[in-house]
């Protein structure tokens, strides 16, 4: 077994915590079997964090059972084959429970088909002790998803530190990725919210909700009656849910019984795969679904709501290949927006509008933000969004993607409300001044007073330093902005090391901007950009190139990139140069020849994007007959990890084929592989399986390739021979249920989890 490699017991527990990787059934038995033996060998560190997928009988998780005083976290990755997942669910749970060294309760993910049948299984099996630690998920290939996760949040007992704990509590205080601490501030609160004493319980809603069983060493294994008794719903409100909002989630639950009201409660929970004692962020992923009536947006907020101490991040991002999503609304993401003082990380992507009421929530209310990434269609009530203010308000804030919105920025404007709040500041420190208790000993309340004429002579030399913003990634996408504002932002960012600048349709690009760029941000390593309606020249990115020596990310879509351009880099002008993006140059300025040249050429090349960009490779007659690898000069960039290009030429298809996948085939390290317009064939009967080498492939992207559509024995080749293929895009070929087929075929190969989509349909 690769986990178990030859060395002293001593040195077994830190091999034994690698087992947190996603094992697979066999892998799991072979695991737990050998847990036995490391038991008897060294200290019980073993299972402390682990993620099991594809659970669906007792013996898979016979260790779990065996061993759970080991057990920290357990998360549970299933599919919903059959209903006897969630029993056997239940066993684990309870036996879980029995141990009061269980810091965090079972966590699992289940994956939920649209479909009643399923939804009453869960409902069936789902008990207080289960369905409160349960967390659902719509399938991939569905069309809705639901991410919700639920954890302890480490509102323990009073009596958690009793005279029985085991022999194994002496770890309770190691740190792993799954314990989330409270301060005694955030404990405090939260007992006040629960009405009493945490660790009584009992009615009227006023005790803790932490149910766990507690047993002695040398007991059987029940609990007693007075250490473990079954709280209801009202013993939740500890939690942090009042009693309102659990009024709420029952009624939305319908007619079901008690636990599916608990369901909802689970399903509503924040999300805890960001819990961490190093980051101490709590994300949580708003997307919602119609899966059951108990997984509603409006009961995941309440449930945020209340929890809002706790929410450092927020994230509401609709995945590409989902359809038909419910979102939350925008007056419940204000609410929330206003309780949520010390938020550091916004996101809100893929949403409809913005009205001004949350946009200027968000530029007043969130001081502490320190990633702000907002894109919208349309901006509602507002004529453009003034990120003078924002970077006034926000001065913590490194990361700021804006997208489809129009922006300003004036520096003079942000230096008068500089002005105008350090002058009050000043002035109110004067009049608060003391020596001692009751004693005022200057007023200084009055224009006259020498120490306020100093003190506005001291301002005075301070505004003379320049102004400094402490952004590091800047993404502007169609924000309308105009380039001198621009230019004026990022001379007051002298720490910028990203820029992303993306349909900036009515730029004139000034001789000076590059240079002047360059100057003010020294610390620039990525620069992106294009220019759809009035395209940078080619002596302007040489310019750039120039200027910018230190670039590691280099993109220049929708420009006149040329051949200049390329042999510059050839040439050293960025040395350390990894990733290049020259997608749809203008007026065929880059050659096909020069392409194939700089990637014979350039072996530091990690991600290469030349969409609209053909290979046409000029070899004579021996060598289109003979094929062979020996016959024509290989690529040299073998560390390529990404790589989006289109191969050309109808003449000799046959020797084209041969001659581009066994290009392709040296690229062992590639994780996206596009091809785009192009008359390579694509199938395993001209040079497929020549590609069998690439394992590392994540995303294979053949939507434009006017490939017309893969067979079922292509399918059934790319699911055995790509293991770690994520997604599949394809073109739809004119079928409508192109797609549909081909998730078929994917599932009957045992490769469900692979997405299929094409950007038509994003």
């Amino acid at each position: 077994m690769a986990l178990c490699p030859k060395s002293s017991p001593l040195e077994i527990p830190e091999i034994a915590l690698l087992i947190a990787a996603h094992l697979d059934d066999k892998s799991l038995v072979i695991a737990c079997r050998v847990s036995r033996l490391w038991r008897r060998l060294c200290q019980p560190l073993i299972f402390r964090s682990l993620a099991c997928t594809d659970l669906h009988r007792k013996s898979c998780y016979e260790g779990v059972l065996r061993h759970p005083h080991m057990i920290r976290s357990f998360e549970w990755y299933s599919q919903p084959d059959t209903e006897g997942v969630f029993a056997d669910l239940a066993t684990i749970n309870k036996q879980l429970e029995r141990d009061f060294s269980v810091k965090q309760r079972l966590a699992t993910i289940g994956h939920l088909k649209k479909n009643k049948k399923t939804a009453k299984g869960v409902l069936k099996h789902a008990d207080d002790d289960v369905i409160e630690d349960l967390d659902c998920a719509a399938n991939a290939d569905g069309s809705n998803s639901c991410y919700y996760s639920s954890q302890d949040d480490g509102f323990d007992d009073d009596d958690d530190d009793d005279d029985d704990d085991d022999e194994y509590d002496d770890d309770d205080d190691d740190e792993n990725e799954f314990d989330f601490d409270l301060s005694e501030e955030d404990d405090l609160h939260h007992r006040r919210i629960g009405g009493g004493a945490g660790s009584s319980g009992g009615g009227g809603g006023g005790g803790s909700s932490t149910r766990r069983g507690r047993t002695g060493r040398s007991g059987s294994g029940k609990s007693s009656a007075g250490a473990r008794s079954r709280r209801g719903h009202q013993g939740r409100t500890g939690r942090g849910i009042d009693p309102i909002s659990t009024a709420l989630m029952r009624r939305s639950a319908g007619p079901s019984s008690s636990s599916s009201s608990s369901s909802t409660v689970a399903t509503t929970s924040s999300s805890s795969t960001a819990l961490t004692t190093t980051t101490t962020t709590t994300t949580a992923t708003t997307t919602t679904t119609t899966t059951t009536t108990t997984m509603t947006a409006s009961n995941h907020y309440h449930h945020l709501l209340h929890r809002q101490r706790l929410l450092m991040q927020l994230e509401r991002e609709q995945a590409a290949y989902l359809q038909d999503e419910k979102e939350l609304t925008e007056d419940e993401i204000e609410s929330l927006l206003l309780k949520s003082c010390g938020l550091t990380s916004l996101t809100l992507f893929k949403s409809n509008r913005l009205g001004a009421s949350l946009v200027n929530t968000i530029w007043t209310a969130l001081p502490s933000l320190v990633t702000l990434k907002l894109h919208t269609k349309h901006l509602m009530g507002v004529e453009s969004l003034d990120l003078t203010e924002l970077m006034r308000v926000c001065p913590l804030l490194e990361t700021l993607w804006l997208s489809g919105m129009p922006c300003t920025f004036d520096s003079e404007d942000y230096r008068d409300k500089e002005r105008e709040k350090d002058h009050k500041s000043h002035c109110s420190n004067f009049v608060m001044c003391t020596t001692h208790p009751g004693r005022v000993i200057l007023r200084a309340t009055s224009t006259t007073c020498r120490e306020s004429d100093y003190l506005m002579k001291r301002y005075s030399r301070q505004e003379a330093e320049p102004m400094k913003f402490r952004l590091k990634e800047l993404m502007l996408r169609n924000v309308g902005i105009c380039v001198d504002e621009l230019q004026d932002l990022t001379n007051h960012c002298p720490g910028l090391e990203q820029l992303f600048l993306y349909d900036t349709l009515q730029w004139e690009w000034p001789i000076s901007f590059f240079p002047t760029l360059a100057k003010s941000c020294p610390k620039l390593w990525s620069f992106q950009f294009d220019t759809p309606l009035r395209p940078v020249t080619e002596d302007g990115i040489i310019e750039v190139l120039e200027a910018l020596p230190n670039l590691r990310t280099f993109g220049a879509r929708l420009t006149h990139f040329g051949d200049r351009a390329l042999r510059l880099l050839q040439s050293g002008a960025c040395p350390n140069l990894t990733s290049l993006d020259v997608s749809f140059s203008r007026f065929r300025r880059l050659t096909s020849e020069q392409v194939r040249i700089f990637l014979m050429s350039y072996p530091k090349l990690k991600h290469f994007k030349a969409d609209g960009i053909f290979l046409n490779e000029e070899q004579d007659d021996h060598d289109l007959g003979s094929g062979s690898d020996e016959d024509h000069q290989n690529w040299v960039c073998t560390e390529l990890e990404t790589l989006l290009i289109g191969f050309h030429n109808p003449l000799n298809l046959r020797a084209r084929n041969t001659l581009m996948y066994s290009q392709l085939r040296r690229l062992t390290k590639l994780r996206y592989l596009g091809i785009t317009d192009t008359f390579l064939k694509i199938s395993i009967k001209v040079g497929l399986s020549q590609l069998a080498v690439l394992k590392e492939l994540r995303h294979f992207n053949i939507e434009t390739s006017n490939y017309p559509k893969l067979r079922r024995s292509d399918i059934d080749w790319i699911a055995q021979n790509w293991p770690k293929l994520e997604i599949l895009q394809i073109g739809g070929g004119g079928d409508p249920n192109t797609h549909r087929r081909v998730r078929g075929w994917l599932a009957e190969a045992g490769r469900s989890e692979i997405k299929v989509y094409s950007q038509k349909h994003m």
